[in-house]
């Protein structure tokens, strides 16, 4: 699916995402993937809002993890490290989405908290 991240500077960033949406996809994510190409990633859809987190079990590259409210604006941003174990989260709200692309995307296309999904 082709997504696009609204920046507040006016930026209109494009994602390919692929939609993990069951419990076994977003359990599963992006494990055992050795590479993720710029702008592509996963998108988690939960079906009712809650705390969300994310550990980097049987991951094996470094992830940006946006977490969004149930409108697709961004509440935070974590990097995930290959095999780190710690809980990733954002416990300001309740979120109902979470995106994964590669680690520094964000930065390099100014993704921050406050931004749009659409």
């Amino acid at each position: 699916m082709t997504a696009y991240i609204q920046t507040q500077s006016g930026r209109r960033v494009p994602l390919s995402l692929e939609i993990a949406s069951t419990p076994y996809d977003r359990a599963l994510g992006l494990m055992y993937r050795k590479s993720l190409n710029d702008l592509h990633g996963m998108l988690f859809v939960y079906h009712k809002p809650s705390k969300l987190s994310v550990w980097m079990k049987n991951t094996f590259i470094p992830i940006d993890i946006l977490i969004l409210d149930s409108q697709g604006v961004i509440q935070c941003i974590r990097q995930g490290q290959p095999h780190d174990l710690t809980s990733l989260g954002c416990y300001a709200g309740l979120s109902q989405y979470m995106i994964e692309l590669p680690l520094g995307n964000c930065q390099r296309y100014g993704i921050q908290q406050g931004d749009q999904l659409f």
